[in-house]
């Protein structure tokens, strides 16, 4: 293989392949010939290590590490650190031949071990030499402050904050629902930007904020600030009164159910406890009669004292008749029209009241308009319809009174109806007579339902959540049978 000078008693061979086993022996020599073989040694080559390992901080948390590739059979290198005395870790691995990686998780300010090891086959090299690097300090960026929180709309909440930082990498921001909420990221925006708008909100969901700035050194404290979401005003309760008689001259009360679902109702039939609310005899022993739309001969809910049918069912809905003789039922009811009948048991007479209720609150399945027919008469003995707004923001509604436009089969019409709308205090705070005398003559056509008789009263208002009464009477104190209509005004 080699021949080398006399007294020497060493040799590296160089020539020696990876994976590779050889056997080597050494024989003596002059001029009269050859010594015998010395023993014979063997020695496994195993694939070389990663050589001239080098490091170093590119950024606060960057760190980028050279090697030479000294090996023709590895398939990979993995990469390896640790801080101080802990144990290596892994870091990541990189393909064959490969003689740079950058390590992008480290934090600042801190002093990293690195070593590298070639991969065959499921065996390892020895590791390369151990290079140390050091990160350098970057300071926690100022947190944000005076986040603002404003509604665009039901389901978009705009943020906005004040930077105070000029080394931010960018903002994290966070939300929860309140009342058990846990904090989830639920954007990352650039450095530099102050403003955020949050289009995945659900209506009605009061949710707190948080907005945090960060860099490599991690995050300063947080700002944080909570925002109920506003519920859209509308229509959750409508009653009206009136005078109650026989046959077709019952009170109807008409409601729509609009949505995606069933929703549930309480209906309640009033008469004795109107006593001493009104100078006129009182419905005494009121009955109801559920139907769906106009389908009057075939009920689908009847009631005649409350206690008798569903006693625990009205105690939970929270609005119990206060007389026992007093009418209620508690439904559950698909999308559609209903018609509620108020009649007085063995045909008595009197003045009535019928209220529809929602149960169960949802934003997406809701009454949106009732009707009721009556005789109307001067004084208190007008027709009143009553409904509740409920919400944070404001409600469009739509009232229109019916009187020389009902059927012909009708007598008695109230042939000038006048109608005035009455919030918490004792004087009107819109009222009309004839629609097209209206300065709304415009919101009124638009509602795609304006009163076909000149001499039919409208109003469109906008309202704050809360309680009202539609008030329908005669002009010239003039009686006769009244149609009154609420409606949610269309969006």
């Amino acid at each position: 293989m080699v021949t080398l000078n006399e007294n020497v008693t060493y040799f590296n061979d160089d020539t020696v392949e990876e994976r590779q086993s050889y056997t080597y022996r050494v024989l003596a020599f002059n001029l009269g010939g050859e010594t015998t073989p010395s023993n014979e040694a063997s020695a496994d080559i195993p694939f070389a290590p990663p050589q001239l390992l080098e490091g170093s901080a590119t950024a606060f948390s960057q760190v980028e590490l050279t090697w030479v590739d000294a090996s023709s059979v590895e398939t990979a290198y993995r990469i390896e650190r640790r801080t101080g005395d802990d144990s290596w870790t892994f870091v990541g691995e990189i393909g064959e031949d490969s003689e740079i990686f950058l390590d992008s998780s480290p934090l600042a300010d801190t002093t990293y071990s690195y070593r590298v090891i070639a991969l065959w086959n499921g065996l390892e090299s020895e590791p390369s030499n151990i290079v140390n690097v050091t990160t350098p300090n970057v300071p926690l960026p100022n947190g944000p402050s005076n986040l603002s929180i404003e509604s665009l709309s039901p389901t978009s909440i705009a943020l906005s904050w004040q930077d105070n930082s000029d080394n931010e990498l960018g903002f994290r921001i966070f939300r929860k629902e309140l009342n058990g909420g846990v904090w989830v990221e639920i954007a990352e925006v650039a450095a530099d930007v102050n403003l955020f708008v949050d289009e995945t909100a659900v209506a009605g969901i009061n949710y707190a904020y948080s907005v945090a700035a960060f860099n490599d050194a991690g995050s300063d404290e947080p700002i944080e600030n909570e925002f109920r979401n506003p519920i859209a005003g509308r229509l959750i309760n409508i009653s009206t009164r009136g005078l109650v008689e026989t046959d077709d001259n019952v009170m109807i009360g008409s409601f729509i159910i609009r949505g995606d679902g069933p929703k549930t109702v309480l209906i309640r039939g009033i008469g004795p406890s109107l006593e001493g609310q009104i100078n006129a005899p009182v419905l005494n022993d009121p009955q109801l009669t559920l139907v769906s739309g106009a389908d009057l001969n075939n009920p689908i809910a009847y009631n005649d004292d409350w206690r008798d049918t569903d006693e625990a069912g009205i105690i939970a809905a929270g609005l119990p008749p206060s007389e026992d003789a007093e009418s209620a039922l508690v439904v559950r009811l698909d999308p559609g029209p209903y018609s509620a009948i108020l009649s007085g048991v063995n045909y008595s007479t009197g003045f009535g009241l019928v209220e529809v209720y929602e149960v169960d609150y949802s934003k997406n399945i809701r009454i949106i308009n009732i009707s009721t027919r009556s005789f109307v008469q001067p004084d208190d003995k007008r027709m009143i319809g009553g409904f509740i707004i409920r919400g944070d923001t404001p409600a469009r509604v739509f009232i229109r009174v019916s009187g020389p436009s009902l059927s012909g089969s009708i007598e008695n019409r109230l042939v000038d109806p006048t109608l005035e709308l009455y919030g918490d205090g004792e004087e009107p705070i819109f009222s009309n007579d004839n629609w097209k005398d209206s300065p709304q003559i415009g919101d009124i056509i638009f509602s795609g339902i304006p009163p076909t008789d000149d001499r039919e009263p409208a109003i469109v208002a906008t309202l704050e959540p809360g309680g009202y009464t539609a008030v329908v009477g005669g002009a010239n104190n003039s009686s006769g049978y009244s149609l009154l209509e609420i409606y949610d005004y269309p969006e």
